[in-house]
């Protein structure tokens, strides 16, 4: 750290925890999905489509 202010890095480690804990909860609701998809619940999930890329 120079002077009073912490540098981009210092900044950056700062949220780790927090990205981390995103992370995580994003893995755990897919997980959760998991048995519903294998049960043919597949229709209660919203399909996104994406646009088709202009030529």
């Amino acid at each position: 750290m120079t002077g009073s202010s912490p540098t981009i890095l210092e900044c950056e480690l700062n949220r780790v925890a927090e990205v981390e804990a995103d992370i995580k909860a994003f893995v755990r609701d897919a997980l959760s999905a998991l048995p519903d998809l294998a049960s043919g619940g597949s229709r209660a999930f919203v399909e996104m489509r994406f646009a088709k890329p202009r030529r």
